[in-house]
């Protein structure tokens, strides 16, 4: 068995470093089909991939290539899968020397209603430019305004204008996985690998000023 989520769709967005490490960037959405669903979902990838070039790409590192993404259908435990192209395309930020793939910009997936109940969502920018980074590890006001401000016209790129075709509609969303009680020498809560993922719409992004770092991305 597997999770799955009501209209749910997995949409992972591949790319390379220039030293030939992987990134991988995670987003959900919510695709209600107006026809068959592999065609929505797989229709509403490209659309995923164009927003993502045009919005978010022009403001990461030229390390950054990006190839296109792996969609998943959730919406049952057969759903699915597939693979749409859009590259290599780099980066577009060149003006100076960027810092290692492992460090870049931590940002929240907002929604209403979260707490500790249900968290918000997270997505890692990889890479950014020294000089917008001081010595205590901030990044710049500027820089994260300019990113806030990039996923939020990638989130409208996705969600808006012409729907792809066999969609009804498009909805970017944070996934919660479900959980539950396990009783051993205590009762306690687990992630539920076979649960039904629930999820709630993005209502926006917070780009968080601390520098972060992921050691999966670190090149070797």
């Amino acid at each position: 068995m597997a999770q799955t989520m009501i209209n749910g769709a997995l949409f992972q967005l591949t790319a390379t470093w220039s030293n030939g490490r992987p990134v991988m960037t995670t987003w959900h959405a919510v695709v209600e089909a107006s026809g068959a669903r592999p065609t929505a979902v797989a229709n509403t990838a490209a659309k995923v991939n164009t927003a993502w070039i045009t919005n978010v790409l022009p403001l990461l590192p030229d390390n950054y290539s990006f190839t296109g993404c792996r969609w998943t259908d959730l919406n049952s435990e057969d759903g699915a899968t597939g693979v749409a192209g859009a590259g290599p395309q780099t980066g577009g930020d060149v003006s100076t020397a960027g810092t290692p793939p492992n460090v870049g910009v931590l940002v929240t997936k907002n929604f209403a209603g979260a707490g500790r109940n249900k968290r918000t969502g997270r997505v890692f920018l990889p890479g950014n430019l020294e000089t917008l980074i001081d010595e205590n590890g901030i990044v710049s006001s500027g820089k994260l305004t300019q990113l806030q401000n990039g996923l939020a016209a990638f989130k409208a790129g996705v969600e808006t204008g012409t729907l792809p075709v066999g969609a009804a509609s498009v909805a970017l969303v944070v996934a919660h996985t479900p959980s539950v009680i396990v009783t051993q020498s205590v009762t306690r809560r687990l992630p539920d690998p076979d649960g039904l993922l629930s999820s709630d719409p993005i209502t926006g992004f917070t780009a968080q000023p601390l520098v972060s770092g992921i050691k999966r991305r670190v090149g070797r």
